[in-house]
């Protein structure tokens, strides 16, 4: 199953070169994915690359192979479709991020898992996703290692992991921005190596269903490799990482006379045994020729990493039976009797995303009653807040009425402060296994307790005349009324109520 599975759900075409001079072993060629707005979105959020030194090409080493270093993972083969999310999580977030901890990546717990952000953006059927937005789901949640995401069954193409433990250690590892690494003219080349000589590596796209790889190139080299790519492929993308350079490459095409100098290292994902352990040599003149087709991406994409302190999470429990239908909204107010957030935010996870699949996955590989307990991080939006001295944080759940609609409840909610000494946890008393109904569901947790006022006419009385505190009491049904009190009558012990807040269009009686 897992053999038959990592073919039939792969991205793109992905070809694997036999050990003769021009065999080829073809992969399976599949569409190339959308570019929906939210992923043109992220592409744009990109900046281009600035060293803090310009160097020109001669200031800058003959050969550099980052894949050489502890910090780089060892060469894997991706399973099914998952090429974006092997390069840019598999490869460069694990390099990126051991570099800035100074961790070996030989250990399994060192390196992160390319499932599981390619599980909440393959919609559960194993599609092709986009680099970007690996990197823009671990700008927001973080990373999972291999450890708490084994990535050894296909089956994890349907599979989200749950576990509150889990999702709060991949909020440590994040991806603090995204670099566009230009790759068009000359300047971008050099610009590109330095970028490299500096240690880092980025990912870039490339069709691959019939490009041409010599595996026996024995021409000058400073790192070695006997792979040299010698013609583009025409169709099949395909995510690969590039990570170092060589500048002594020599290239003659096969239509032409002239000699080309120099390549680009690239690792592939398809095992170690693939190419030269895994690497092969891009010409620089690929990325400067005049192409009527896009066959080579004009860019490359690095990532800055981050070692981060949550500090504002939000822990929730589900139980659901088609997890494509949900989404959460996550808020805040500044008044414990406030009945909706003045501050809101969409997490980009979770939303509306994963396929007509039980929240942990396809029914084949999970059982019931299909519960996943994960969490979401709220930190980034603290600077908002901060200054709320009463925050009110608040859960909606959108359910969604378009193909097959699910069922299920809400099995616990709570925020959890990490600011607090010790931490404090907030749970919302109200839920228990709450059934999610179609449109909004919306769940609330105060941070301070319900204020008791004493029930004695005398209570109200300062100097003879009815106090002039502002009082906030809580309705029958749960409810927050702001009041003060006001026509006091000594006589008779009667006073009036006057309500400094109350909801729209509500009868306080019922409410």
């Amino acid at each position: 199953m897992v053999t038959h599975l990592r073919y039939i759900i792969s991205f793109t075409l992905c070809t694997l070169i036999g050990s003769g001079l021009w065999a080829q072993i073809q992969r399976p060629i599949y569409p190339i994915p959308t570019i929906t707005p939210e992923v043109q979105a992220e592409i744009e959020a990109r900046h281009i690359w600035e060293p803090h030194i310009v160097r020109s090409s001669e200031e800058l080493p003959k050969g550099v192979d980052n894949s050489l270093s502890k910090y780089f993972p060892p060469i894997f083969d991706q399973i099914g479709n998952s090429c974006s999310q092997a390069s840019s999580i598999g490869y460069v977030f694990t390099y990126e991020m051991n570099r800035l901890l100074d961790r070996d990546a030989s250990r399994e717990e060192n390196t992160f898992s390319y499932f599981y952000t390619w599980n909440f953006l393959n919609e559960g059927s194993g599609e092709g996703s986009f680099p970007v937005s690996g990197f823009s789901m671990t700008h927001i949640n973080g990373a999972m290692s291999r450890t708490d995401f084994p990535d050894q069954l296909s089956s994890y193409c349907y599979y989200w992991e749950s576990g509150y433990d889990k999702y709060i250690e991949a909020m440590h590892y994040r991806t603090k921005e995204t670099v566009s690494i230009p790759l068009e003219t000359q300047s971008d080349i050099i610009l590109a190596k330095q970028y490299l000589a500096e240690g880092g590596c980025f990912t870039y796209s490339s069709y691959s269903s019939n490009w041409v790889i010599n595996n026996h190139y024995t021409g000058p080299s400073v790192t070695g490799y006997k792979s040299l790519l010698t013609s583009l492929a025409t169709e099949g993308a395909h995510a690969l990482t590039i990570v170092g350079y060589d500048d002594l490459i020599e290239f003659i095409p096969a239509n032409g006379d002239s000699i080309f100098y120099g390549a680009f290292i690239v690792v592939n994902s398809w095992g170690n045994t693939s190419h030269d352990k895994g690497r092969f040599y891009l010409p620089y003149s690929f990325f400067l020729q005049k192409r009527e087709e896009n066959y080579l991406s004009t860019s490359g994409t690095g990532a800055i990493v981050e070692y981060h302190e949550p500090k504002i999470v939000f822990k929730i429990k589900v139980t659901y039976s088609s997890r494509d239908d949900l989404s959460f909204i996550l808020g805040v107010a500044d008044k414990p009797y406030t009945e909706s957030p003045t501050l809101s935010y969409t997490n980009n996870t979770m939303n509306s995303q994963g396929g007509n699949h039980p929240m942990p996955g396809s029914k084949t590989y999970v059982s019931e009653p299909y519960s996943l307990e994960f969490a979401f991080d709220f930190t980034d939006q603290l600077d908002k807040f901060e200054t709320y001295t009463e925050p009110k944080y608040f859960l909606d759940i959108i359910r969604r009425e378009t193909g097959e609609v699910g069922s299920g409840t809400i099995d616990y909610f709570s925020v959890i402060d990490y600011r607090k000494n010790p931490v404090q946890e907030y749970v919302c008393t109200s839920i228990d296994h709450t059934t999610l109904i179609s449109g909004n569901n919306l769940f609330s947790i105060p941070t301070t307790k319900t204020r008791t006022v004493s029930a004695s006419p005398i209570s109200w009385i300062k100097n003879g005349s009815p106090s002039e505190q502002t009082h906030i009491v809580r309705t029958a049904l749960g409810h927050y009324v702001k009041l003060d009190f006001i026509n006091y009558n000594s006589e008779t012990g009667e006073l009036s109520i006057h309500y400094l807040y109350q909801p729209e269009g509500k009868n306080l009686s019922t409410y």
